[in-house]
């Protein structure tokens, strides 16, 4: 399983070796966008911080971070990466702004 396009790809430590052993993913349609054209300019917050934010990590789904993050208690983001945006699996046009890490 894999998040869709655009999405933030956070890397995810599972033992605590600081290194990444998966990414943890929110994609825009995860947290509630339209899938296609956005005609009506609709903002979507991709954040942990947005309970409507499914994430994606191997092959679960989890409602939203807080959860990922109760049910995976050892889990950290792995330090020594940084998180990214990616856009590989959908053409068009996408505005990305007001980000916020750490």
């Amino acid at each position: 399983m894999q998040g869709g396009a655009p999405r933030w790809s956070i890397p995810i430590d599972t033992n605590k070796d600081q290194r990444v052993d998966g990414y943890a993913f929110l994609d825009a349609a995860g947290c509630g966008a339209s899938v296609g054209t956005n005609k009506a300019k609709v903002v979507t917050v991709v954040s942990t911080d947005n309970p409507n934010c499914k994430v994606v990590f191997g092959d679960s789904q989890y409602d939203n971070w807080a959860k990922f993050a109760a049910e995976n208690t050892n889990y950290r983001v792995a330090k020594k990466n940084i998180p990214f945006i990616i856009v590989d699996g959908a053409a068009g046009e996408f505005h990305v702004y007001d980000l916020q890490f750490g």
